[in-house]
């Protein structure tokens, strides 16, 4: 199971879901350091990036309109509850998915950055190499997915 945009050469990718995104921070960095109040205010901030990029891009979406930041990470991780818990301790302002964020969310632990702009979804995809032919548990498996991912996709 992948989340990312685009086809990799030589797999299938079959999508099953979306995850969404979004800039959040802990309670205790906006007591802290104040949140930005528009999107030429982020920079101001230490911003912790999924990935290993010495310069970072995101892009985020208002009214239509595409915005870009291009940053120094404070902090590069290319794993999420690294980052999740980087944020909910102080460390910064982070572009995090919906599934990592909900019950930090849910309990108030985070709070939303800059609301107003989206990040486009990415999707989540099950990969598998294009010219080999699945076996019937394989074939179950990924119809479950399918299936599961059905079913939580309707309800949100």
């Amino acid at each position: 199971v992948r989340i990312a945009s685009g086809n990799l050469a030589g797999l299938e990718c079959l999508p099953i879901g979306t995850s969404r995104h979004g800039l959040f921070a802990s309670p205790s960095y906006a007591k802290k350091a104040g949140l930005p109040e528009a999107l030429c205010d982020l920079k101001a901030h230490p911003l912790l990036n999924y990935g290993s990029a010495r310069r970072a891009r995101w892009e985020l979406l208002s009214y239509g309109k595409r915005h870009y930041i291009e940053f120094q990470p404070a902090l590069n991780s290319n794993n999420g509850p690294f980052l999740l818990h980087a944020t909910l301790n102080g460390m910064g302002i982070a572009r995090l998915p919906d599934f990592l964020i909900a019950e930090a969310i849910r309990k108030g632990d985070l709070v939303e950055v800059l609301p107003e702009y989206e990040i486009a979804a990415f999707p989540i995809q099950v990969i598998y190499r294009a010219n080999r032919r699945l076996n019937k548990r394989m074939r179950a498996l990924i119809e479950a997915i399918q299936r599961s991912c059905a079913a939580l996709n309707a309800r949100s």
